[in-house]
């Protein structure tokens, strides 16, 4: 870059480029049509499991029941050995197709996510969607091997009446209570997904830490799931450090940081996107390792020209606890605007819809492509958190016409809606999921 006075003392004017907001305008027959066979129904199951996952971890909660029936594990340790849930409680009930979504689009084994506080729906929809892309022999040496897995899979196991006779190919027969009933290998690790991180969630050591993760740090590195984080904001500077290393060893694939809303008036996201987006990886960057000639000596410097593959994705639920960032708390109105005050490029940022789930899949199929060969980019993704913020939370500062209004644009229910009305799904597909 030329640093000299009469270059930067020109007159002019300091311009920014719009930032796309809400241009997914596809009908459900059109979206449905880039889904691979099978996976439609797939895609609404996976979040119709966020949303069931998280209800009955609020039944618990509230009552140690979920379904009416009581919840004792029994597998604690010696401060908690009935395993009752202890502590609060962060639901993304509302937020499921974000999670759905950007697992889809997610193709490259060597992402990598990274959550907040609120991140039950990745921890489900990214291992569930790898589950059952890979194969039968890849899924079945992880359930053996995993360590996240591990404990709850052995008791499950062990729980159930094995029928050898009726072993088919890749297939288990169970009796349980009496009811014989058949699991494919991956219907047993979407089983033991669901139960390692409820019992997790439940400081059980059947669960994905053996309990010491607890709801809020629960992971599994296996697929491709890294540890939440308590601390408001402090994913960004830890999956900013992730996609450093990425593009320092030239790896594949990109990082995912999910952050809420209010997490951008903590330092250090802003902190993370400037590094990511910062000059120095393409100026001074280079595609080989060794020294490269630098301008003075007449050799043209060899230039990658990309930041860092991170997609910061800002799951824009309105609310830091009890404050709306709009028009209270925050000052940037649309998360998006950020990208401005970061970036020439913007981030590359856009504004989506994130409760429908195909403009999230189209979102970050896109910027996936982007961050690999460009850098650091940022998403706004506008949705809704039904539930307050934690346990404590009665919601008193949200009009029950506003939860209502939300309540016409939920995920689930505009999904089967559409997907029926266009004639791409029946009545009786969402009953057999």
């Amino acid at each position: 870059m030329n640093y000299k006075p009469d270059i930067l003392n020109q007159k002019g004017f300091i311009t920014a480029a719009p930032i796309p907001a809400m241009q997914f305008d596809e009908d459900f027959s059109a979206s449905a049509k880039k889904v691979k066979n099978g996976e439609l129904i797939e895609i609404y199951r996976r979040m119709y499991a966020i949303r069931r996952f998280e209800e009955a971890l609020l039944e618990v909660t509230r009552s140690g029941k979920t379904h009416g029936i009581a919840v004792k594990l029994d597998y604690g340790d010696r401060n908690n050995p009935a395993c009752k849930y202890m502590g609060t409680l962060h639901t993304c009930i509302g937020q499921e197709a974000v999670s759905v979504g950007e697992a889809y689009s997610s193709t490259d084994f060597n992402d990598k996510f990274f959550g907040s506080h609120r991140s039950h729906g990745e921890l489900i929809a990214v291992p569930l969607t790898e589950i059952y892309r890979k194969s039968v022999s890849s899924v079945s040496k992880t359930l053996k091997t995993s360590p996240y897995f591990a404990n709850f899979y052995r008791q499950f196991k062990n729980s159930l009446i094995f029928d050898d006779k009726n072993v088919l190919k890749n297939t288990v027969v169970r009796k349980f209570r009496g009811i014989e009933y058949t699991l494919s290998k991956k219907e047993l690790a979407e089983i033991s997904l669901y139960g390692s991180a409820f019992a997790e969630c439940l400081n059980s050591r059947l669960g994905l830490q053996n309990g010491k993760a607890g709801s809020m740090h629960a992971y599994c590195k296996d697929y491709k799931i890294f540890p939440g984080n308590a601390i408001v904001g402090a994913q960004a500077g830890i999956a900013t450090g992730a996609a450093l290393y990425k593009r320092a060893q030239n790896e594949t694939g990109v990082v995912i940081c999910n952050l809420g809303d209010a997490a951008l008036g903590a330092g250090v996201v802003y902190e993370s996107m400037n590094f990511a987006a910062s000059d120095q990886f393409k100026e001074l960057w280079h595609k080989d390792t060794a020294s490269a000639e630098t301008a003075d000596t007449g050799t043209q410097t060899v230039q990658d020209g990309r930041t860092l593959p991170v997609i910061y994705a800002i799951v824009n639920n309105g609310y830091g606890v009890s404050g709306r960032t709009q028009g209270e708390t925050m000052a940037f109105r649309e998360p998006c605007r950020i990208g401005m005050g970061v970036s020439p490029t913007n981030l590359y940022a856009e504004r989506i819809n994130g409760n429908n789930v195909f403009a999230v899949i189209d979102a970050f199929t896109r910027k996936r492509e982007t961050a690999e060969s460009k850098g650091a980019c940022l998403l706004d993704l506008v949705t809704y958190r039904y539930e307050g913020h934690s346990l404590s939370d009665k919601k008193e500062y949200r009009s029950t016409e506003e939860i209502e209004a939300w309540k016409t644009v939920d995920p689930l229910i505009t999904f089967k809606t559409d997907a029926i009305a266009s004639g791409v799904l029946s009545e009786e597909d969402f009953i057999k999921a």
